[in-house]
């Protein structure tokens, strides 16, 4: 079913009518402009009132993203931050948190990529938890892929750094 919406726009020497269509849309999708500019048709995002799908019509979480593809990479999310190019010390996170009373994150989990160098180098993959401070639990470096435990900086394939041997 297509209908038609004219809008009148007034201004102070003339008028004229702007008119589109709209597509009878699937219900929960969320509409989009198509190609040609001037119909609305679904998107990838389905809203079923609690929970959002991105290719999938059946999210089970807040937010579902699929993308079944047999043999290859299904669903990914890239995170960026542009300032690697220029900046030392620019990074890119995903932080997992947990509320105080006060809704400050008081508790919280985190993976961060940080690059310690200019010119777009990531030096460090680390994953770490806070409760009121912040510590790496461990890192990957770049580029010899050494992995540390206890440190930012493992000088080992495999550098384990606790209490007993700092």
């Amino acid at each position: 079913m297509k209908t038609k919406i004219k809008i009148l726009l007034l201004t102070i020497t003339s008028y004229f009518f702007i008119a589109f269509e709209v597509n009878a849309q699937t219900l929960n999708y969320v509409p989009k402009w198509t190609p040609n500019g001037s119909t609305l048709g679904n998107s990838l995002i389905f809203d079923n009132g609690s929970n959002v799908g991105i290719g999938t019509t059946t999210p089970s979480k807040l937010l579902t993203l699929t993308k079944p593809v047999a043999n290859a990479m299904g669903a990914s999310i890239y995170l960026s931050n542009n300032q690697y190019n220029n900046n030392v010390g620019a990074g890119t996170e995903i932080i997992f948190g947990h509320f105080s009373d006060t809704q400050n994150p008081r508790r919280y989990s985190r993976i961060y990529s940080i690059g310690n160098q200019a010119f777009g180098t990531a030096d460090r993959l680390s994953f770490g938890s806070s409760d009121d401070t912040y510590t790496d639990a461990m890192s990957i470096t770049f580029p010899n892929n050494y992995v540390g435990i206890g440190t930012t900086t493992p000088t080992h394939p495999l550098h384990v750094l606790t209490a007993n041997n700092a």
